[in-house]
């Protein structure tokens, strides 16, 4: 499967395309059968796109079979971070107080890096270093 396809999908999904747009890219892109799949292109065409609960049916019939929860939920929340103005690359200053070495700040700063795809870098090598770039 093409992954722009489904961005673009995944995008519809959580409301950022107009019905009428992803529905006449649906119909209209005739390589969207070969790039997607049969199985796949047939669940998004026999969507009735002028029923109320399109985003919900649709989302019922692709999330957990074309694409894995655990993706559309990061694809989620990435989209929630570019929306507030993060990008690939983007760093910031952060400065903090000693309070960086209390466990429940180690926590929280090891969950920001493992879920939320942001990294905490210094540009010290030491080990009592003082948190100042934020990389995602």
């Amino acid at each position: 499967m093409s992954e722009p396809d489904i961005d673009r999908i995944l995008n519809f999904l959580i409301g950022n395309e107009p019905i009428k747009e992803f529905e006449s890219w649906v119909y209209n892109d005739v390589e969207l059968e070969e790039r997607i799949g049969e199985q796949f292109y047939y669940e998004l065409i026999e969507v009735n796109y002028n029923d109320k609960s399109i985003l919900f049916n649709l989302n019922k019939a692709i999330i957990g079979k074309f694409v894995s929860d655990n993706d559309f939920e990061d694809f989620k929340y990435k989209d929630r971070l570019l929306s507030v103005g993060w990008y690939p690359d983007r760093k910031i200053e952060v400065k903090l107080t000693k309070s960086q070495n209390r466990p429940e700040i180690q926590n929280a700063l090891k969950i920001i890096e493992e879920f939320g795809g942001l990294k905490f870098i210094s540009p010290f090598k030491r080990k009592d270093w003082v948190l100042t770039l934020v990389e995602i």
